[in-house]
């Protein structure tokens, strides 16, 4: 009883800090403020005349209606350019992904999703859990990963691979 008690209080908290909804953020220093502040963060840096930014958009906003406990935003990259420099984001649309304050993953482009404009929000959604930003049942997180893909090794384990 106490537990449940607890979540809705959260599911309160949450409402109350706009999860649920796709919000604009109006000016950068709110945009670091979100992601420093809150657990789990989807931001998706747009051009407001960009047709891909928009299709993007109504993808992002059906998901922030269903993972309540994430927060989803978007800022324009004519706000942010302080962060578009810093995480050198060239090309868009550009999806940011923060989790406990820290930048975790990204989406630029629609290249992970199947390289054109008819991708579903279903392979939007499959993707993120990926990174661990949102939560899907039958999708594991992918951790201790580098850029290109490979098993990020810990200096102190051992290695099978004499030559390597």
């Amino acid at each position: 009883m106490l537990q449940l008690k607890d979540q809705l209080q959260q599911l309160n908290d949450h409402q109350l800090k706009g999860y649920g909804t796709y919000c604009e953020i109006k000016k950068e220093k709110d945009l670091l403020d979100l992601t420093v502040k809150e657990r789990n963060v989807i931001v998706h840096f747009f051009k407001a005349d960009f047709k891909l930014c928009k299709l993007m958009d109504s993808h992002l906003e059906a998901l922030a209606e269903k993972h309540f406990g994430t927060k989803f935003a978007k800022v324009s990259v004519e706000v942010a350019k302080f962060c578009v420099g810093k995480f050198g984001i060239k090309v868009l649309p550009a999806i940011l992904v923060f989790i406990d304050a820290k930048y975790k993953d990204r989406i630029i482009g629609f290249e992970e999703l199947g390289n054109n404009e008819n991708f579903t929000t279903e392979m939007l959604e499959r993707r993120l859990a990926k990174s661990g930003v949102i939560l899907l049942p039958d999708v594991q997180p992918q951790e201790n990963k580098t850029l290109l893909g490979y098993d990020r090794r810990k200096p102190d384990e051992e290695s099978d691979d004499e030559d390597y």
